[in-house]
């Protein structure tokens, strides 16, 4: 009996410590999000499900950076698959979001680096949809009337809750909201050699 009782604590610590951790997207008058509609840059409208909101968990070496560059997309940060949206009424600005979530790829009680990504809905509902576009400057709205935007926080640090407390706030270790800025259109030299790649291709099979 003794044996059975022992194995079975032993299950259940083994299966704590893989258990995901609870964290919550969920925003606060302090983290007001912002969209730069080309001319000025406003408080981000309460439309319901314009935007969409994401957390991503740093598991790089030492601390992150996040550049021009937007190495967002590299590996080093992957998706928790926490969403959130856009407030409304008296959460108009906010992120709105579960107050308890269940974290991917986020261990249990684990002190972690997270950043809070933003983007237009139009372009997409997933991370690796967004993510994508980033890395192919493959977007579905741009041009001088866009509106699609992309944005992120500053890198912040959470230690994910356990059962049953709600999910611990990426807000609380981010300082200030985020604007989301139009998204990037190519340059036109770039689309030109682009345009000349393709070119030299269809010359080539019509040689063959």
């Amino acid at each position: 009996m003794k044996k059975i009782l022992l194995l079975g604590t032993v299950c259940a610590l083994t299966v704590s410590g893989y258990a995901q951790g609870l964290i919550s997207i969920n925003g606060s008058g302090t983290h007001v999000i912002s969209v730069n509609n080309g001319t000025s840059t406003i408080t981000m409208p309460a439309t319901a499900g314009a935007y969409i909101f994401d957390v991503l968990q740093y598991i790089g070496v030492g601390a992150p950076t996040v550049n021009s560059s937007l190495d967002l997309t590299s590996t080093s940060w992957i998706d928790t698959t926490v969403l959130g949206g856009t407030g409304t009424g008296p959460k108009a600005g906010q992120v709105t979001g579960a107050l308890t979530a269940t974290a991917a790829n986020w261990a249990n009680g684990l002190t972690a680096y997270d950043i809070v990504v933003g983007w237009s809905s139009t372009e997409g509902t997933t991370w690796a949809q967004i993510s994508a576009a980033i890395t192919g400057n493959n977007w579905a709205n741009v041009g001088p009337s866009a509106t699609s935007v992309f944005g992120y926080s500053l890198t912040g640090q959470t230690t994910s809750a356990t059962s049953p407390a709600n999910g611990a706030s990426v807000w609380s270790g981010i300082s200030g909201g985020f604007v989301l800025q139009q998204v990037a259109v190519p340059e036109p030299a770039t689309i030109a050699l682009a345009g000349l790649g393709g070119l030299s291709l269809l010359a080539l099979r019509r040689k063959k």
